[in-house]
């Protein structure tokens, strides 16, 4: 799972709120002869563009626009990333970059049908609009200029982005974003059990699935998910101490501090179920 974010973020007027988009994906990593010749492609089985803007006095977080009308055309992570923003008082302003010829004959390869035709000049022509959200109304708009006491936002520096959303934006969860797991992954709770005991996946998918899954197991259910992973933490422990390897060292110290981390979120699970 990763969530990537605008390179740019429009404030409003008086400081206390921010629009800036969000992208999240679910991809699976390749698996076995998957990999060769080059380590393979990983695949996305969810992708989600949309637009949002954060209350800070309120810390709430609105989603204002969805952006899957534009994926025919712009299916890439960084044509969200760059889209334009601004904010006045009331008024979130956002506009797509220009459709080129090249971006419109790469989208037409994914063109099957009437429809898809339709959905792909729909979005071509709304490239060359400015959309304005109102937040009082909660309606949209298209206009064709910016007004002129409005203007686009700069581009962030990293260095920014990185404390912006490490300040505003870290409490955050995948259900905020509008990810439900068991909607856009469905599996067995024996799969979901798998990523906690065994460490699968990147942190926020295997924090996706403590939060949406495990924390509604009953009690029993979540102490033989420990137990197994003491089990798993002695296992990699024997075979570092067995072994020359340096990277069957390395398992295991991450997996114990892991461990230790994740325990104390399983019990509090437990607790907060009781």
């Amino acid at each position: 799972m990763s969530t990537d974010y605008s390179y740019k973020y429009a404030w409003k007027k008086d400081n206390s709120a921010f629009a800036f988009t969000a992208i999240n994906r679910l991809y699976r990593m390749p698996e076995g002869i998957a990999k060769f010749p080059d380590g393979g492609k990983s695949k996305t089985v969810y992708f989600d563009a949309a637009l949002y803007y954060f209350d800070i006095r309120n810390e709430k977080l609105n989603r204002i626009a969805d952006f899957k009308d534009f994926f025919i055309l712009y299916p890439k992570k960084q044509d969200y990333q760059n889209l334009k923003l601004a904010f006045d008082d009331f008024r979130i302003y956002y506009k797509f970059p220009d459709a080129n010829d090249f971006d419109i004959q790469s989208a037409k390869k994914y063109v099957h049908g009437k429809e898809d035709s339709v959905k792909l000049a729909e979005a071509v022509k709304n490239t060359s609009k400015i959309f304005v959200y109102q937040a009082n109304t909660k309606e949209t708009i298209k206009i064709n200029a910016l007004p002129e006491n409005v203007s686009w936002a700069d581009k962030n520096s990293i260095a920014y982005l990185k404390d912006l959303r490490k300040n505003c934006l870290k409490n955050i969860t995948c259900a905020d974003w509008g990810i439900v797991l068991k909607s856009v992954y469905p599996q067995s709770d024996k799969k979901y059990k798998n990523y906690i005991i065994y460490k699968k996946g990147n942190e926020l998918s295997r924090n996706a699935v403590l939060k949406q899954v495990v924390s509604h197991f009953d009690e029993n259910q979540i102490r033989k998910m420990m137990d197994r992973m003491t089990k798993y933490k002695a296992k990699l422990n024997k075979k570092a101490l067995k072994s020359v390897s340096y990277k069957n060292k390395l398992n295991a110290d991450s997996y114990n501090s892991y461990y230790i981390k994740t325990v104390k979120e399983l019990e509090n699970s437990i607790k907060n179920n009781h």
